[in-house]
């Protein structure tokens, strides 16, 4: 089977570590403290006093965050009852980095927060990325128009984490309105539409852009976005819903809804000139809207019924000439809910284990396949069984044409049980052959 490799935690630390030591010398401007100590006091604000009293006093009259969908902040706020003392959840935040407008009339920050829960569940802490946007009223205040935010697998940083200023040429002023900004963002759809993912983002992140994904620990910088993401494939239309930029034309956001193949939710563009005069968005993040949920299929009874038959559908699924959709209802049927797609791979005598959902395993191949054509046909089988389990060795070629080159080879390891009326899928594992891992001759047709 084949995948895109994955970002992993132990590179993750070492980007975060490298990219605040590197940027320790930086000096925050009077202007950016000015709205880092306004992120502060709302965030110590929400801590004393209750987050709905928090949000309510710091939010712009239009300001919004999303819940999923946008929502006007204080409209909904007000419409509910005073946080109650004690205070059933505590939220808190830190920021660690951010940027301004040189008008010094928009900014943001960003860092890590917690979500304490002292009522009597106890539910173990929260915790995520928040991402504000605040914009200067004329009173010199700060308000907050954008509130975007990321859960995370683990904490990414102590709130005690210091402040790290964006570093970025000064650029000169230019009267650029938002409507420009939009037909950027447009220029940008039409690109990922046209040109695929990859050859996009090389155009239009910048060097020491961030990627924010929900329970995704956060990518910091064009090397750890494009590990992560590989050779992503997936088609996404954006809808642009609000745009907002400085006075001094360089720095800006975009919102709006996104629909992808497997996900809908909404989006957060932020774009900053750089010192060429060029526009390059420096980060970008996805809020996915929970899945509808699905009617239980149920299954062919032949491709359930034995193991013969379950192998056999496994393969034609998600085989097929270009152009061609994969038959992902039907794979769907062949596994226990929670199943898990385990791809090794090794680099530099390294062997990594990229574990992945069944949704997310199709996010990352149904592009591909069906852009290019792929069939995947079964070589040769070894099964062992006891009762009612069964382990699978099945090796495999690959190639983009029936009649095609093989263009791979690998083994598939399939855990499988029988319920006492039909098959069962339990885990797939799989290894592409390589020059130093050949394919033993027990494992090949004789």
């Amino acid at each position: 089977m084949t995948i895109l490799l994955r970002f992993s935690l132990p590179i993750f630390i070492l980007i975060i570590i490298t990219s605040v030591v590197s940027a320790q010398a930086q000096k925050t401007s009077p202007a950016l403290q000015s709205l880092v100590e306004a992120e502060r006091s709302f965030a110590k604000t929400s801590v004393i006093k209750g987050q709905r009293e928090a949000f309510i006093e710091y939010f712009a009259a239009d300001g919004i965050n999303f819940t999923p969908h946008p929502t006007n902040t204080k409209e909904a706020l007000s419409k509910r009852p005073p946080t109650p003392t004690p205070q059933p959840f505590i939220l808190n935040w830190q920021p660690v980095f951010g940027d301004i407008s040189a008008a010094g009339d928009l900014g943001f920050t960003t860092g890590p927060y917690t979500l304490i829960d002292n009522s009597p569940m106890k539910h173990p802490t929260g915790n995520g990325m928040y991402f504000s946007i605040w914009k200067k009223r004329a009173d010199k205040t700060w308000q907050v128009v954008v509130d975007f935010g990321v859960s995370t697998p683990q904490a990414v940083a102590p709130l005690t984490t210091a402040f790290t200023p964006a570093i970025h040429p000064t650029t000169a002023k230019t009267k650029v309105d938002a409507d420009s900004l939009l037909l950027l963002e447009g220029q940008y759809s039409q690109a990922r539409k046209q040109f695929g993912w990859q050859q996009t983002f090389e155009k239009y992140f910048s060097s020491d852009a961030r990627y924010y994904l929900p329970n995704t620990m956060p990518l910091i910088g064009k090397d750890a976005i494009r590990t992560y993401t590989g050779n992503d494939q997936t088609k996404i239309d954006y809808v642009p819903m609000k745009a907002d930029i400085a006075a001094s034309g360089d720095l800006g956001y975009v919102y709006g809804s996104f629909d992808g193949r497997l996900e809908k939710g909404y989006y957060l563009h932020v774009w900053r000139r750089n010192n060429s005069g060029q526009y390059e968005i420096v980060t970008e993040i996805y809020n996915f809207l929970p899945q509808e949920k699905k009617v239980s299929l149920q299954p062919r009874p032949e491709d359930v019924s034995s193991i013969d038959g379950i192998i056999k559908a496994f393969y034609e699924v998600i085989s097929g000439p270009a152009g061609q959709p994969r038959q992902w209802e039907r794979d769907s049927t062949l596994y226990v809910p929670g199943v898990r797609f385990i791809a090794l791979s090794s680099k530099d005598g390294k062997v990594k284990a990229t574990v992945m959902e069944h949704e997310k395993y199709i996010k990352a191949s149904n592009d591909v396949m069906v852009k290019e054509g792929f069939f995947e046909q079964e070589l040769h089988r070894t099964t062992h069984q006891f009762g009612n389990i069964a382990q699978v060795f099945s090796t495999y070629q690959e190639k983009l044409k029936p009649d095609g080159a093989v263009i791979g080879r690998g083994i598939n390891s399939l855990e499988l049980y029988f319920d006492g009326t039909r098959w069962w899928i339990s885990a797939v594992t799989w290894q592409d052959e390589s020059a130093a891992n050949p394919i033993p001759k027990d494992y090949l047709a004789h």
